[in-house]
């Protein structure tokens, strides 16, 4: 309170408490967390800022720690969820807002879909998923329930509009729906969704050449053009454990590979990865190739380089053989066309020579 006076009139000012900050409506965390719920007041006199659970006087638990304005609740247990009043007072008025904690258990996905049809709209509703979060993205898959062959269609919005979703649907069809949440994660952040919604690619072969590398390829998979997926190829040793090698857009269906170790046997596999919904599909067939170690290696190039002089040997043998045929072939052809000419001049019988008709003399012979 302010108090001042002039020549006729006395003036008080009361400042009653307002809020400076205020805590968010709603806070969700996983079980095992921290949180910590800000709030702050200010008036004259200062206000006392005190937080208290709802339908309660008090705050019971040693893990609740206040300072300044803002609670603090260690290690979360599912008892510490309900509903929370953060209350500003002075000697002239009391104030308070009511935040929401909800705790998370460690098995929560999206559940509880419910779906509501009309004749010109389909309403869903459901429970957070473990992982939810202010402006984060949903995908909500649909598909005729009585024609299996149908891909899945999505619907994505932000989990900032709210937990249910309405659209336009043709309420002639009975359809399946299904939610995903973007952020289905372990405690380290790696990824461990499978979804049967993404297909792995197929016909994955690899092929290994000295000095150039592994070749693996594949083909797309029928929706992954269609999903915006990518492809995520994995690798293993023999009895190995499974080695995330990289991610490719779909438009790729290739991938050349030279980090390999030598003398080794590769396994292969790929998976579609949606990232937005951090899910895989399951893996695909795997491809299996071995590397030449250095020796081997060498030794492959010089197998390369004998058979190459094995074959010019070979050749040049063959050509040699087929010359000296040819000149075999065209001297007895020479000799047998010289005999032909000969004979052709000479009677079979010795010296005698015959004649034509007009040359036929009669000879008589005495006895």
């Amino acid at each position: 309170m302010t108090k001042y006076q002039t020549n006729k009139f006395l003036f008080l000012k009361i400042d009653p408490p307002i809020f400076s900050t205020y805590p968010s409506p709603l806070y969700q965390r996983n079980i095992g967390d921290d949180v910590t719920m800000v709030c702050s007041g200010e008036g004259d006199p200062a206000p006392l800022v005190a937080w208290k659970k709802s339908n309660s006087n008090k705050l019971m638990t040693s893990r609740r720690n206040q300072n300044g304005g803002n609670l603090t609740i260690a290690i979360l247990e599912n008892g510490d969820a309900g509903s929370y009043d953060c209350v500003v007072s002075n000697v002239y008025a009391t104030i308070y807002v009511t935040s929401a904690l909800v705790v998370l258990r460690p098995d929560e996905t999206q559940h509880q879909l419910a779906a509501v049809s009309s004749t010109d709209y389909v309403r869903l509703s459901w429970q957070p998923a473990l992982t939810y979060e202010k402006e984060k993205i949903l995908y909500i898959w649909y598909r005729p329930i009585n024609s299996s062959r149908k891909p899945w269609q999505n619907v994505t919005f932000t989990t900032n509009q709210s937990d249910e979703k309405s659209w336009s649907d043709d309420s002639s069809q009975m359809r399946k729906y299904d939610v995903y949440h973007d952020v289905i994660q372990s405690r380290d952040g790696s990824l461990t969704a499978t979804s049967s919604f993404l297909l792995p690619p197929t016909n994955v072969s690899a092929s290994y050449w000295p000095n150039q590398g592994i070749n693996i390829t594949w083909s797309q998979s029928a929706n992954q053009s269609a999903a915006g997926v990518y492809s995520n190829i994995e690798y293993r040793l023999a009895h190995g454990k499974w080695v995330n090698l990289t991610s490719l857009p779909p438009s790729l269906t290739s991938y050349n590979w030279k980090s390999m170790s030598r003398d080794a046997v590769y396994h292969f596999r790929l998976r579609s990865l949606s990232e937005k919904m951090a899910t895989w599909s399951e893996p695909s067939k795997e491809a299996v190739v071995k590397t030449f170690g250095d020796s081997s290696s060498q030794h492959y190039h010089n197998y390369l380089q004998q058979n190459f002089a094995s074959w010019y040997v070979a050749i040049g043998m063959l050509l040699v053989i087929f010359a000296i045929t040819l000149v075999t072939m065209v001297v007895v052809m020479g000799v047998k066309y010289v005999r032909k000419v000969r004979m052709s001049k000479h009677l079979p019988y010795g010296h005698v020579k015959y004649s034509g008709a007009n040359d036929v003399r009669q000879e008589t012979r005495s006895w």
